[in-house]
């Protein structure tokens, strides 16, 4: 499907992704949906990445309802982010918030920058300097000399000289 098919495939895919019982299937069709960002399996894709069991397969279905319509669907993936509780999961959503940060993510990582799991805080310095936003290079810089992990405290102060402070 992915080499052969059309926008067309998007609810054929959909439909597997809705109810095949391999999980490879499942996460095979979420993977073409979000390369070929097609259409047509939103509200399933919506459905899988709020309520599926694996997270891989949530993260792939949010990724690819973000590349469809990212203001449409940023409010979805800042809910995902607060509430997923396994912290690599929860790292996989920042990193996607990092490829392409929004002004709209600014607080939400702010906030990050406080997360218990020192690859979350990092991460998402990260996005705030690939953001570019100058406006919290201060806030990063306050918490580089607080922060209890030292690869988190340099990678806050490398942040905010890259943001100018």
């Amino acid at each position: 499907v992915e080499a052969l098919g059309t926008e067309r495939s998007g609810p054929v895919l959909s439909q597997v992704l809705a109810g095949d019982p391999d999980l490879g299937v499942r996460r095979k069709a979420a993977v073409v949906l979000r390369k070929k960002i097609w259409r047509g399996g939103e509200p399933v894709q919506e459905r899988v990445a709020t309520q599926d069991a694996d997270a891989g397969l949530r993260r792939e279905c949010l990724w690819g309802l973000l590349l469809l319509d990212r203001a449409r669907w940023t409010g979805l993936l800042h809910d995902a982010i607060k509430g997923e509780r396994d912290d690599k999961a929860r790292l996989d959503l920042v990193e996607i918030l990092e490829k392409t940060p929004k002004p709209s993510d600014r607080e939400l990582l702010i906030a990050l920058l406080d997360d218990g799991y020192s690859h979350v805080a990092r991460h998402a310095a990260r996005a705030l300097v690939n953001l570019g936003d100058r406006s919290v290079a201060e806030t990063l810089r306050s918490k580089s000399t607080s922060a209890g992990d030292r690869k988190v405290a340099e990678e806050f102060a490398e942040a905010a000289q890259k943001l100018g402070g």
